[in-house]
């Protein structure tokens, strides 16, 4: 190429161009054959930025796991839109929410260890259960759903007395009255 300073010769090995031929714009075979190509590794690269999970790190070793990661994911989701389209035409889901799930099947395992760890943090145990959707093994039964409850309206025992927020809502564990912005399968109290 010709530069302002200087020309430099490059070299180019193929094992697809035997002879060195030169198209009509000048520019070699094999260049002209690499920028028709090309296009597949600038578009995987392009998803990979798209939706990345990396972080800032100045460790090499992590900045290489999520460079893999990200590979994975897109290669992982070709593939997967692929066979659902074979299976059920138009019912893939986009690749945003298919990253959410796949991270969400990775973490449940180790949330569902701490949700259960009898020395957890509640408010640890409040974050997986919104994060994770879990609820800890000693809830019981669901109870009754919004519709069917049939208390009497009360102040939450969670929010302060100045906000007068009055529920029908109950803990189905130990029955105390919960606001809708407190209000799980349990209160918060008894997330232990």
């Amino acid at each position: 190429p010709n530069t302002a300073t200087a020309k430099k010769n490059v070299l180019l090995m193929s094992s697809m161009h035997r002879q060195p031929t030169v198209t009509d714009n000048g520019k070699p075979d094999i260049i002209m054959f690499y920028n028709e190509t090309k296009a597949g590794v600038d578009t995987f690269d392009q998803m990979c930025v798209q939706y990345s999970c990396s972080r800032k790190t100045n460790m090499w070793p992590l900045c290489l796991f999520f460079g893999i990661i990200n590979a994975a994911i897109v290669n992982s989701f070709i593939i997967y839109r692929e066979n659902i389209e074979k299976a059920r035409p138009g019912n893939s889901i986009k690749r945003r929410m298919y990253m959410r799930e796949v991270a969400l099947q990775l973490i449940r395992p180790l949330a569902e260890e701490r949700m259960n760890a009898p020395t957890q943090h509640r408010q640890v145990k409040l974050i997986i259960n919104q994060v994770c959707f879990l609820n800890p093994s000693t809830t019981g039964a669901a109870g009754p759903s919004a519709a069917e409850m049939k208390e009497r309206m009360v102040r939450c025992s969670l929010c302060p007395s100045k906000a007068d927020k009055k529920t029908r809502f109950r803990c189905h564990a130990c029955r105390q009255p919960v606001c809708p912005q407190h209000y799980f399968p349990i209160c918060s109290d008894c997330v232990r």
